[in-house]
C-alpha cells in the first residue's frame, strides 16, 4: 500500500493547524482494524495516474471506489516534499474521512469472500 500522508506526521508544524492532530496510537489503532477485516486480503489500494486519487478495488468483485486526496498536499509531494511539508497541508479531519471511507468499502466487500467459498 501506497502511504498516504497524515497529520500524525505533522510534529511541530501541528501547532499551524486548526484541530488537533491525529496521535501515534490512533493511527495504530486505525490500522489495527482496516487490517483485522478479512476483507484486507482481497482489497487493493492505488493511487491514480495523475496522483489525485486514492482507488480501492475488490480484487473478488471488480467494484472500485475513488477518494480525492487533499489537492496542496498532492501537488508538494510532486514537487518532491515528504514527511512534514507534506502532513502539514493535509486538511484538518481528512484522516478521519480517510478511515471511514476505507473501513466503509471494507463492510460492504467482507461478503465477497463468502461469496466465493460458495
Amino acid at each position: 500500500m501506497t502511504p498516504v500522508p497524515c497529520r500524525a506526521a505533522a510534529g511541530r508544524n501541528s501547532h499551524k493547524r486548526k484541530g488537533h492532530p491525529v496521535k501515534r496510537e490512533e493511527t495504530l489503532r486505525a490500522a489495527a482494524m482496516l487490517s483485522a477485516s478479512p476483507a484486507a486480503t482481497w482489497i487493493g489500494n492505488k493511487i491514480s495516474a495523475d496522483g489525485q486519487k486514492l482507488m480501492q478495488v475488490c480484487t473478488r468483485c471488480g467494484e472500485k471506489e475513488e477518494l480525492e486526496l487533499p489537492t496542496e498536499a498532492v501537488k508538494a509531494f510532486q514537487a518532491g516534499s515528504r514527511g512534514e511539508a507534506v502532513a502539514a497541508l493535509v486538511p484538518v479531519g481528512f484522516d478521519e474521512k480517510l478511515f471511514t471511507w476505507k473501513r466503509e468499502f471494507q463492510r460492504t466487500h467482507e461478503g465477497c469472500g463468502e461469496d466465493r467459498a460458495a
